[in-house]
C-alpha cells in the first residue's frame, strides 16, 4: 500500500450508526458538518482556521464557510472569545448569513426560510436524543407550512430530516418516499450540496430495498454533486457506500475499485487533514471483502495497510483484531511459520 497519511492528532470522528460514517449529517449541511470532532485548546482552533483560509484561498468557498462555522462552535462552547471574533469575521466576509444556518445560503433563501431552519435545527436535536415521534411531528409539521408557503430550501430539509428518521427506524419505503420527493423539490435549485446529501441518502433507502441497482444510480449522481461542490469528503463517503452496494451484489471487483477510489479520495485529504480512522475503517472493509471472495493475498495487503494505520494512532485493540485476521489467513496460504509470529505480536498485549 503506497498511502501515507497525516500523523497529526486526529480531527475527525464519526457516529457509530454505521461502520464508517454516520447517516448523512442531521444538521442537513455537507459530510463536512460532522466531520470535524472538538478537539480541545487552542490547537484544533487553529488547525480549522488555517483550513478554512486554505480553502478559501483555493477558491473554495463553501468548504471555506463550514470551516468558519464549525470554528464560531467551538469557540462558542470554550468561551474563548478571541476564536469566536474570529470566527464572525471570516464568516462575515464570506457570506450574509450567521453560522447557526446549516442549509447552504444563497440569494434564493428568504428570511422565512431561515426561521423554518432554526424550527428543523429543533427537530434534528430530536432526532439525535432518540425522541423520533416528536421529530417527526416537528418534521410534518414545518413540511405543511413550507409547502403552503412555497419554500423549497426548507421542505427540502425537512423531507431530508424525515428521511433520516425513516432511514434509521428501517422503514426505507417511506424513507425513498420523502428523499425521493426531496430530490425533485431542489432539482431547480442551484443547490449541489443539499442535492448530494438527499441524493446519497435515497441511495441508502434503495440499498435498505436490497434494489441495488437504483442505489447505486443515487451514488452515482450524488458524486456528481459532491465533485461539482468541491467537497472531498462527500465524494469519499459516497464512494465508499457505492461501494458497499457493489459489494451486496456480489460484483466484487466494482467494490473494490469504487472503495480504491475513496482511499485515494482520502489519501489526498490526509495531506492537511487527519483521516486516518476513516482510511483504516474503509480499508478492514476492502479486507474482509477481499476474504469473503477468497482473494487472500490482497485481503493481507489490505490488513498490513490497516495495521499501519493504527499503529501510528498507537491503538492496541484494533491491532490485535488485525494480527489474528492476518495469522489465520497466512495459515489458509500455507505460511504457517508467519502465521505463528503474528500470533506472538498478539500474546503481550493480550497479557497486558
Amino acid at each position: 500500500m503506497r498511502r501515507v497519511l497525516s500523523t497529526e492528532k486526529s480531527t475527525t470522528a464519526r457516529n457509530a450508526v454505521l461502520p464508517m460514517y454516520s447517516l448523512l449529517d442531521r444538521c442537513q449541511c455537507s459530510a463536512m458538518a460532522t466531520a470535524w470532532s472538538r478537539v480541545p485548546g487552542q490547537q484544533g482552533c487553529c488547525h480549522i482556521y488555517l483550513q478554512g483560509w486554505r480553502y478559501r484561498e483555493h477558491g473554495h468557498r463553501d468548504a471555506a464557510l463550514r470551516a468558519f462555522r464549525e470554528l464560531l462552535t467551538l469557540g462558542r462552547q470554550w468561551g474563548h472569545q478571541g476564536w469566536i471574533g474570529a470566527a464572525e469575521k471570516a464568516i462575515a466576509d464570506l457570506a450574509t448569513v450567521t453560522s447557526s444556518e446549516c442549509w447552504q445560503a444563497t440569494s434564493t433563501i428568504t428570511a422565512a426560510d431561515l426561521e423554518t431552519a432554526k424550527q428543523c435545527s429543533k427537530a434534528a436535536l430530536l432526532h439525535e436524543q432518540g425522541h423520533w415521534p416528536q421529530a417527526l411531528q416537528v418534521y410534518q409539521h414545518l413540511l405543511a407550512v413550507a409547502t403552503q408557503a412555497q419554500q423549497p430550501w426548507a421542505m427540502g430539509r425537512c423531507l431530508n430530516g424525515l428521511g433520516l428518521i425513516y432511514l434509521e427506524q428501517q422503514r426505507f419505503t417511506l424513507a425513498a418516499t420523502c428523499l425521493q420527493t426531496a430530490v425533485a423539490v431542489l432539482a431547480d435549485l442551484e443547490a449541489p450540496v443539499q442535492s448530494a446529501t438527499v441524493l446519497h441518502n435515497l441511495g441508502l433507502a434503495h440499498d435498505g430495498q436490497g434494489h441495488y441497482q437504483l442505489a447505486q444510480s443515487c451514488f452515482k449522481n450524488a458524486l456528481e454533486c459532491w465533485q461539482m461542490a468541491e467537497d472531498d469528503l462527500g465524494v469519499a463517503l459516497t464512494l465508499d457506500y457505492l461501494g458497499r452496494t457493489y459489494a451486496r451484489g456480489q460484483e466484487a471487483w466494482l467494490a473494490l475499485g469504487s472503495f480504491e477510489a475513496a482511499a485515494d479520495v482520502l489519501y489526498e485529504l490526509g495531506q492537511h487533514t487527519d483521516v486516518r480512522s476513516e482510511a483504516a475503517a474503509l480499508l478492514s472493509q476492502m479486507a474482509l471483502l477481499c476474504e469473503r471472495f477468497r482473494y487472500y493475498d490482497l485481503a493481507i495487503a489490505y490488513w498490513n495497510a490497516t495495521l499501519e494505520i493504527y499503529q501510528t494512532l498507537s491503538l492496541i485493540a484494533p491491532q490485535v483484531c488485525i494480527w489474528q485476521q492476518l495469522s489465520q489467513l497466512y495459515r489458509v496460504v500455507g505460511h504457517e511459520a508467519i502465521a505463528r509470529h503474528y500470533v506472538n505480536c498478539m500474546m503481550p498485549a493480550i497479557m497486558r
